[in-house]
């Protein structure tokens, strides 16, 4: 177990997440300094999500971004499957994703988020201020949060 977390309490779910699963805060935060962070979009009631952009130090950009599972799933092209193959997710994908699991927990009273990210190499840079920075995410977890 992590050392007890202060602040949000569903931040501190995150993080006990991911310590599960071998990462530890303190090293992203030594990996990723504030000086590596490019943008930061906070959370909103509208946007319902936050994308944390940062320099990946190989010339490329990550995007990180948590958020509603019904706002971040309709950005997302692509899933990992189990193998750790990429496949494309499409909308039918995500709407059988919110049939199956994602709407069950939420009548559970789970307050569901998902996790994603996405690289853009070094050539894909100067399109990223063109578009929209939160949009062609790739979905890594869905998390259920009991409040």
């Amino acid at each position: 177990m992590i050392p007890k977390q202060g602040g949000n309490r569903t931040d501190a779910a995150l993080l006990q997440y991911l310590f599960e699963f071998g990462e530890y805060y303190q090293t992203w935060r030594d990996d990723y300094r504030e000086d590596k962070l490019l943008r930061v979009f906070e959370f909103t009631p509208d946007r319902k999500c936050m994308t944390t952009v940062i320099d990946d130090g190989e010339g490329g950009i990550k995007l990180y971004c948590k958020g509603a599972a019904e706002v971040v799933l309709e950005l997302c092209t692509s899933v990992v499957a189990m193998t750790g193959e990429m496949k494309e997710f499409t909308k039918e994908d995500a709407e059988n994703l919110s049939r199956d699991l994602i709407d069950p927990w939420q009548r559970e009273g789970l307050r569901i988020l998902c996790l994603t990210t996405k690289v853009i190499s070094p050539s894909g840079k100067g399109n990223l201020m063109l578009c929209d920075s939160e949009s062609f995410l790739l979905i890594g977890h869905k998390i259920g949060i009991v409040s």
